[in-house]
């Protein structure tokens, strides 16, 4: 289809083949592993023991599933949950749970919730994987080349190449539907005024569990893809081609983890949040004391502890984490209460402000208030001052208008007294007959 498609363009490659074109046949088991990721159409949440050592139950939304399935049996090799968009993380989680044996389901069959034991594992030769980046990544190549499991994309844009776990997410799906808490999907149930998220009950840890059951509820049932029982089919190809396991699983575990770099600072090394130390550390620096950098391997599974490489050797040094926790801790898990914790920083933080922000908000009303006062204050002052310099720039005694008056009038008097007259003639004659009269 391929070359078709290459040579007269897909228009014809469709026609000439079809969209559902055969796949690749296989004659073993663990000759070509498929995975891939999908959301499971239901509402779940999280068990946390509170302050007052009570089991509170939070809503966390739709898991993801990530899925490994075999290509020859149609078995499922492994899986892995996770509340956040899958990554490198939960890549790593599903392929290593596809790989090791799953002893724990021993326990599950004791107790009667299921009727075998979860057989598949062993080391796939191909992983088939679409093209997102998850499984483009160099740590992802590197980690899988280091188990000797080569890599394989489908070309892009196209579903039908893994059409088989494709389906078999629906099949999923069809048995989640049976869950309180369900979406629907695309169903013709969805025009029913049902609220998933008010139903919502599921623990993460007991969804893992209800997994199992529909796992071995499919493998059980007649497939018409393989025609046969994929557990049949698996057994019978086992009994010709026996798996391969590792040999070192504690390598093994450090290849599969999470590959990341830290510096050894004097508490020790911190990833997200936890701090991991103690002697072999310690012992681990002194032997290297020119390293400024270590390489460290996470286990997304378990973060009770990491392994840090030696330089040296090249061996993985198994290093605890100083808060101790019963039972595995895995990274979806951590991630979960790191979110809740700063959820809650968070609403602290928003009263916080609002109680900051009424405070302040009624010390500015106060100081306004004050500023007010004082400025009616200093405009009074202001005032009062304005009138005193007003009352001592004009004369203190200031005569009355009559007394002003009367004097004004005598000074007139006083110089019409005092200016001479002009001489008239009768005055001149008698002045010369005076005159005579004293000669």
């Amino acid at each position: 289809m391929s070359e078709t498609t290459a040579r007269f363009g897909p228009v014809v490659s469709k026609k000439l083949h079809g969209v559902f074109w055969r796949t690749r046949a296989f004659d073993a088991p663990l000759v070509q592993a498929v995975i891939d990721h999908t959301q499971l159409d239901v509402h779940a949440g999280y068990e946390t023991i509170d302050e007052f050592a009570e089991i509170a139950w939070s809503y966390a939304g739709r898991p993801w599933l990530t899925r490994v399935s075999d290509s020859f049996s149609n078995c499922t090799l492994g899986m892995a949950l996770s509340f956040r968009t899958p990554s490198l993380e939960e890549v790593m989680a599903a392929i290593k749970h596809a790989i090791l044996p799953k002893f724990y389901t021993q326990a599950w069959v004791d107790s009667g919730d299921l009727e075998q034991v979860w057989e598949a594992m062993g080391i796939p030769q191909e992983i088939y994987a679409d093209n997102a980046l998850e499984f483009t990544g160099t740590v992802y190549a590197i980690a899988l080349s280091s188990v000797g499991i080569s890599l394989a994309t489908s070309p892009p844009n196209t579903p039908t190449s893994k059409g088989r776990i494709e389906r078999g997410f629906g099949t999923f799906n069809q048995y989640i539907h049976r869950l309180s808490g369900t979406t629907f999907g695309t169903s013709n149930l969805r025009h029913l005024s049902y609220d998933g998220k008010t139903y919502a009950c599921h623990d993460i840890a007991w969804i893992w569990k209800v997994l199992h059951m529909f796992i071995e509820d499919i493998e059980l049932k007649w497939s018409k893809g393989i025609q046969d029982q994929p557990r049949r089919r698996w057994r019978e190809g086992v009994r010709r081609f026996p798996v391969v396991l590792p040999l070192d699983l504690e390598q093994f575990e450090a290849d599969m983890s999470i590959h990341k770099s830290r510096t050894i600072q004097r508490g020790g090394i911190e990833y997200q949040g936890l701090l991991y130390s103690g002697r072999p550390l310690e012992e681990l620096k002194l032997r290297n004391p020119d390293v400024q950098s270590f390489s460290i391997r996470i286990d997304p599974e378990d973060l009770n502890f990491i392994r840090v490489i030696d330089p040296q050797t090249m061996r993985p040094i198994r290093i605890a984490c100083t808060t101790a926790r019963v039972g595995p801790y895995p990274l979806r898990e951590h991630m979960l209460v790191r979110r809740g914790l700063r959820q809650d920083a968070s609403d602290v933080a928003r009263a916080n402000s609002a109680a900051s922000a009424r405070r302040s908000g009624h010390l500015q009303a106060t100081d306004q208030s004050a500023l007010e006062q004082r400025a009616r204050a200093v405009g009074d002052a202001q005032a009062a001052v304005r009138s005193v310099s007003r009352r001592s720039s004009t004369p203190r005694l200031q005569p009355p208008p009559d007394a002003s008056e009367a004097a004004r009038l005598r000074a007139l008097q006083m110089l019409n007294s005092s200016r001479i007259a002009p001489e008239s003639p009768d005055d001149a004659a008698d002045s010369d007959a005076d005159d005579g009269d004293h000669a």
